[in-house]
Formats: C-alpha cells, sequence, structure tokens
C-alpha cells in the first residue's frame, strides 16, 4: 500500500513505466514496473537478448539496459529501498534506536536468514499504510 501512495501523485497508471530505486541505476532487492511496463518488457525480451545476450553478469543491471533500451519510461524514486551498507544507501528516516523497519522505505536489504527477515516484515506490516 505504501508503495502504490508513493507513486499516486506521480501520474503513472496506465502507463508503461519502471521504477529506479538507485542513483547507480535499478537495484535488485526491490524492481518495480507497471503492469504495462511488463507487457512491454514481456513483448520485447527477445530483442534484449539479442542485444545484450543472456549471460550479463548482473540481472538487476541487465534489466535495466532492456527497459531502457526498449524505450519504457524511468521514474526515479530512491527512497524505497533500504540498504545496510550497500551501494544505494538511502538512510531510513527513524534518528533514535528503531530498526530501520520502522522508517519510510518499502523494501528492506539485507536480511540474510529467515529470522532476521521476517522480525522486519511483522514490523513494516505494523505501521499504519500497511495492508
Amino acid at each position: 500500500e505504501l508503495l502504490r501512495m508513493t507513486f499516486a501523485p506521480q501520474g503513472v497508471s496506465g502507463k508503461p513505466v519502471y521504477i529506479n530505486n538507485c542513483y547507480l541505476g535499478l537495484h535488485g532487492p526491490i524492481e518495480v514496473m507497471s503492469q504495462e511496463g511488463l507487457a512491454a518488457y514481456r513483448d520485447g525480451a527477445e530483442h534484449c537478448y539479442g542485444k545484450l545476450g543472456r549471460d550479463y553478469p548482473q540481472e538487476d543491471a541487465w534489466l535495466r539496459h532492456c527497459l531502457d533500451d526498449l524505450e519504457i519510461e524511468r521514474v526515479d524514486a530512491f527512497n524505497i529501498l533500504y540498504e545496510d551498507g550497500w551501494a544505494c544507501n538511502e538512510r531510513d528516516s527513524t534518528r533514535d534506536t528503531r530498526p530501520p523497519c520502522f522508517s519510510h522505505q518499502v523494501s528492506f536489504h539485507p536480511y540474510k536468514t529467515e529470522d532476521t527477515y521476517f522480525h522486519c516484515y511483522r514490523q513494516a506490516a505494523s505501521l499504519k499504510w500497511a495492508l
């Protein structure tokens, strides 16, 4: 729900778009595109395989190049992904000792165990905008 509320004012409904979640380019922990964007990707994927190949070193970089080559509109939103110590660090909005799962981001990375992932999930789901 928070993701929907984030993009409603931007008027992306009904258009082929994808969300660029990092100033360095699309980053894999969360990849978001409109239904129309997904349909355009589906229809153009073979073009991308022909141009970019199938053995690209990083899936998220391949997808970004493909979506751009297909001229699917990019919407920059560098504040939806929280990463602790990774390339696209968008720091959480809390300034106290609460974990980042209480911040405004819609995706939190990395959580390498089921326990830490579900702990964060329960915290985020308890917020007022959660479904």
